[in-house]
């Protein structure tokens, strides 16, 4: 794909803002973030009935974080390649139906492979951000309208631990991970009115693209891991995977230099 093919309404100066998008991309955010302060009260209830200890069920909620963390830089890159608003609703879909799928899980390892799903999903809304704002307000406006969303965004981790604590008391863990899903239809509804029709489509994963995401995956697991073993006494472990950490983001970041076939143009905000 050339560059000129992939040229859509992100690369054009805008006239009149779009509000709505901005909003429908904060109402998104917002249920990013509430993801993991939601799912944080659930943990000795999940613990409880899928026999998993608390040093295991922690994971319910790292599952989530760590994909998150993964994807969202390199999906950046993906995303200036692909239509937005076709990006937006599948990720939006896909925490969704992964969502379900967390709540419908019988088993431990079920859960993990459904937030793993659901964090990688978040990560693909975590990386529109940027490109949605600047493809919706002019230049001058950019600034309030990124206020804007990040204001917003804290509200997800505030309001998450009270209403998941509400509903697990009520109801369990289960019906948590689907207290968003009204919402979700929602955002997806404005999401497919408001948001401008973009070309590219949903082109495939390049190796570039896959190899960035092993490695900031693999840096992010053994950081967290590292947190685990300081917090179990291992120093010696943990000061090792802190350096392999370490390793893997510098290789990830010298990589950055590197020109990327195949990339796409980056966008300049």
């Amino acid at each position: 794909m050339t560059n000129e093919a992939a040229t859509d309404a992100r690369d054009k100066p805008v006239d009149a803002p779009r509000w709505g998008a901005v909003h429908v991309m904060a109402l998104a955010m917002l249920m990013v973030t509430l993801e993991i302060s939601l799912s944080a009260v659930t943990l000795p209830s999940i613990g409880r009935e899928l026999d998993v200890g608390s040093g295991a069920v922690k994971w319910v909620v790292l599952a989530y974080a760590l994909p998150t963390a993964a994807v969202a830089i390199p999906a950046g890159r993906w995303v200036d390649r692909a239509d937005t608003r076709r990006v937006f609703l599948t990720a939006v879909a896909a925490v969704g139906l992964t969502s379900v799928l967390a709540a419908l899980a019988p088993t431990f390892w079920v859960l993990l492979a459904a937030r793993v799903l659901q964090g990688a999903a978040g990560a693909m809304v975590v990386a529109l951000y940027m490109p949605v704002v600047a493809a919706s307000v002019p230049a001058k406006l950019r600034g309030r309208a990124l206020g804007y969303v990040a204001t917003i965004m804290p509200i997800g981790s505030m309001a998450g631990s009270a209403l998941g604590g509400f509903v697990a008391d009520a109801h369990g863990w289960r019906p948590v991970f689907l207290v968003k899903i009204p919402v979700l239809l929602v955002v997806w509804w404005l999401g497919m009115r408001l948001l401008p029709r973009g070309r590219g489509g949903l082109p495939a994963p390049d190796r570039t693209l896959l190899t960035d995401v092993l490695v900031l995956g693999g840096a992010v697991t053994a950081l967290l891991l590292a947190f685990d073993r300081v917090e179990n006494g291992s120093a010696y472990v943990a000061g090792v995977l802190a350096l392999g950490a370490a390793g893997l983001a510098v290789v990830w970041g010298s990589s950055q230099g590197e020109p990327k076939r195949g990339s796409g143009r980056i966008l300049k905000v």
